[in-house]
């Protein structure tokens, strides 16, 4: 039985296809979850974000992305929307992970168990996961924007 809850999506602006695991956080924060692009394949996603930013698809539309993840050893059953059931088991799995790399003695951020998810927390880069080239991109729009109006 399929076990990897998946969320197909397409950006709007691009067209590219984009896979959200709403269960699996990429850090041991929590409040992002695992994405996969054909391009710059895994990334932490903001789900709500991405799917303000997107357009539902068709299990036609999403075979060749859903065909790579299986390939690489997921097991996906792909759902058409995330319940807050899927985020909280998200939010556990990212404490669990917190409790076993304090026991390894792997360095952690700073924080308390029972601190908000929406609080400030380690940027991507400084937990060491790689930005999708969309994220590149739109950083690199903000910082021209911001160039802008400083002079």
């Amino acid at each position: 039985m399929p076990s990897d809850l998946v969320l197909f999506r397409r950006w709007k602006d691009t067209g590219d296809v984009i896979a959200l695991f709403p269960e699996f956080p990429p850090d041991i924060d929590g409040p992002y979850c695992v994405s996969y692009e054909h391009v710059g394949p895994h990334g932490a996603a903001n789900f709500h974000g991405v799917v303000r930013r997107t357009l539902p698809l068709t299990s036609t539309e999403y075979a060749g992305l859903a065909e790579e993840l299986t390939r690489i050893g997921y097991d996906l059953k792909p759902i058409l929307r995330a319940s807050y059931r899927n985020q909280e088991q998200r939010r556990r799995e990212a404490r669990r992970l917190r409790q076993d790399t304090s026991s390894t003695g792997v360095l952690q951020p700073n924080r308390k168990e029972d601190v908000d998810d929406r609080q400030s927390r380690p940027s991507q880069r400084d937990i060491g996961i790689q930005e999708t080239p969309n994220v590149q991109r739109k950083e690199g729009q903000l910082a021209e924007a911001a160039e802008r109006l400083t002079y």
